[in-house]
């Protein structure tokens, strides 16, 4: 796989969850980045589940 994919992967969520698992399966400590990264792109999934529902309710009283 190329380098710059692996450099995008690195920051979609599914790479840090990966690392997070295997930490916990084998019972070592995952970095605070991958938690920062998860956190942030699961922030970003309930703000967009957020504005999709405000918009869906303004349009069905419209």
């Amino acid at each position: 796989m190329p380098k710059t994919a692996r450099g995008i992967g690195k920051h979609l969520p599914v790479y840090p969850i990966n690392h997070i698992g295997q930490a916990l399966i084998a019972h070592q400590p995952a970095h605070l980045g991958e938690y920062g990264i998860t956190l942030l792109w699961a922030g970003l999934l309930l703000a967009i589940v957020v504005y999709l529902n405000h918009h869906k309710r303004g349009a069905m009283h419209a």
